[in-house]
């Protein structure tokens, strides 16, 4: 994917979000986000309260991702250009009736984020609750005649909106949008578009013996951490299977065990939990409980490493760098040290500018 594709995609996702929250003065032009490769399509990504999984498909990168929101694009040799966004946005007065739902949607996806150069062509959508969750599908196109784009185009924007189970002045936002040429009448992406967003799915909300264990194991009592976590996690609590596979990992007033640790933060990281995903690839990359495997380690950095884990992806850097368990590549090391940095990683910043990063080892 070219630097030039990336930052059209880039600022497709950024005009998707402008609908939904008020600009921000920065004092200046804002940094563009650093694009981060998608290792690993079709994988669940966790975010605070739900689950989504990532579309199948090679050459989608991130431009950002934390517990709320995302966003990412793709970049087709046809000329065709997609971008996802994931957002989570509050209502003060809640969402409670379908009607109101229906309203905020129109309102949000009906709106060109740039009049000048966008117009409504059509628009549908229509209510639903799956499992009891209240839930509106919407469609918009637009005429997009953006001077930043080389040729006329439309917008094709395919969005669910679901308001929390736990949390009704919380409603969850799924966008695919595909800008194809006008010669087209219809998206080419539909079976991708509707599969993202019908993988949107709500976990429960955290059990009181989550938030006790927390406690305990804050002051050290691993003993009643686990008797607190074990039921819950048994039964597919992933939360509670990531704390526990934690205790387990670390100790916390207790003697580790590392093949528990391991099976526990395996079943958190079937939700994408980043920070289970993270801790596998240390488990195998540092021999903890478990004969040194890079195939591994280098397995789980990579899941990690798509959600923007800047440690996981300097370690990818540094199998790199070191040409531990592959053959060295300074290039794709530089890559790796680029996005860490990027995403905040101290140590990725430091041998960047140290100029060391070609010298022999």
């Amino acid at each position: 994917m070219s630097p030039l594709a990336c930052l059209r995609i880039a600022l497709l996702a950024a005009a998707l979000c402008a609908s939904a929250a008020p600009a921000q003065d920065t004092g200046g032009r804002a940094e563009e986000p650093l694009a981060n490769p998608v290792l690993n399509p079709g994988t669940p990504w966790w975010f605070e309260s739900f689950v989504v999984l990532m579309p199948e498909g090679e050459d989608w990168a991130s431009f950002s991702k934390d517990s709320m929101s995302a966003e990412l694009g793709r970049k087709y040799e046809d000329g065709r250009s997609v971008a996802i966004v994931i957002d989570t946005a509050r209502f003060d007065r809640g969402i409670v009736r379908t009607e109101d739902l229906l309203r905020a949607t129109r309102r949000a996806e009906t709106v060109p984020a740039e009049p000048r150069g966008m117009k409504l062509l059509d628009y549908s959508q229509e209510a639903s609750t799956p499992k009891g969750v209240l839930c509106v599908r919407a469609t918009a196109r637009f005429e997009d005649r953006r001077a930043r784009y080389d040729q006329p185009g439309t917008l094709v924007i395919a969005s669910r909106r679901c308001v929390r189970p736990d949390r009704p002045e919380m409603v969850v936002t799924l966008r695919f949008a595909e800008r194809i040429a006008l010669a087209d009448a219809q998206p080419g992406l539909a079976a991708a578009a509707e599969r993202f967003l019908e993988s949107l799915r709500f976990i429960a909300p955290a059990s009181p013996a989550v938030a006790q264990a927390r406690i305990s194991i804050g002051n050290e009592r691993g003993q009643e951490a686990l008797d607190l976590l074990r039921p819950a996690a048994d039964e597919g609590d992933t939360e509670a299977a990531m704390l526990l596979g934690t205790v387990y990992l670390y100790g916390n007033g207790i003697q580790p065990d590392y093949d528990a640790a391991r099976r526990y933060l395996e079943m958190a990281a079937k939700d994408g939990r980043r920070d289970a995903l993270y801790n596998l690839g240390s488990i195998h990359d540092k021999a903890i409980g478990v004969p040194r495997d890079t195939r591994q380690a280098i397995r789980w950095f990579s899941l990690a490493a798509d959600q923007r884990d800047a440690q996981a992806q300097l370690n990818l850097a540094l199998f790199h760098l070191h040409g531990d368990g592959m053959e060295r590549d300074l290039g794709a090391a530089r890559q790796w040290l680029e996005r860490a940095a990027g995403n905040g990683n101290k140590r990725a910043r430091g041998i960047l500018a140290s100029g060391r990063l070609g010298q022999p080892d």
